[in-house]
């Protein structure tokens, strides 16, 4: 079913107003005083870093500080937690894992996760608004390398998810599309129809999204 209007106004009301607790929350941590090392070379690259971190989980770096890919890499790798420009710090990824929240489902998808059940924790939101709601905030809280929302309305639910600076949502046609986007924006939340899709095109689009954990493109706007 196509969305009218004022089913679009609805659900994007209910995204903002369950947002706005969270929003709130991360406000309120920002008012603390800031806590981790502080790293304000010019350029930050994993040279750099080896030598200053020394053991620190939590580092802050300074807003005119450039953060190469290697030291995004590094912090990556050390799951170190780190901000910069005010931003909340950056969470730590759970190793090795993935989040699928299903709203929509089809036999392919069930079939599909049943196989892949290992590596990926599932939800079941109560409706559009909710699984966007998770969606953000699993993205935020780094719970997993990236999250699949499985909806009949993934253009909407990527719409209203991208109000978030720090979610890159793509809704995606296939895996060809996806390969390309990982080059373009690394999508962090894929949003998919499960109903227009066989088992072996699902397998072959996650399969493309898992190719390896996205990351922020370094000319990303903030």
């Amino acid at each position: 079913m196509k969305p009218t209007p004022d089913i679009v106004d609805s659900i994007t009301q209910r995204v903002m107003e369950r947002l706005a607790t969270t929003s709130s929350v991360e406000a309120r941590a920002a008012e603390t005083p800031a806590a981790g090392l502080l790293i304000d070379d010019p350029v930050i690259t994993e040279a750099v870093l080896e030598q200053r971190v020394d053991g620190s989980q939590t580092i802050r770096i300074a807003s005119s500080s450039i953060v190469t890919p290697s030291a995004r890499d590094f912090l990556k790798i050390r799951r170190i937690s780190w901000s910069q420009n005010g931003r909340p710090p950056c969470a730590r990824t759970t190793s090795g894992s993935w989040k699928t929240i299903v709203l929509s489902s089809s036999p392919a998808l069930e079939s599909l996760l049943q196989s892949m059940a290992g590596n990926w924790n599932r939800e079941t939101p109560s409706d559009l608004a909710d699984a966007i709601v998770r969606s953000v905030s699993a993205v935020c809280r780094g719970d997993g390398h990236g999250v699949l929302l499985s909806t009949d309305q993934p253009e909407v639910a990527a719409c209203l998810a991208n109000r978030n600076t720090r979610v890159r949502a793509a809704p995606i046609a296939d895996a060809g599309q996806l390969r390309e986007l990982n080059e373009s924006m690394s999508p962090n939340l894929v949003c998919i129809p499960p109903r227009q899709h066989s088992f072996v095109n699902l397998r072959n689009l996650v399969r493309a999204f898992t190719a390896a954990a996205p990351q922020e493109p370094t000319d990303w706007p903030e």
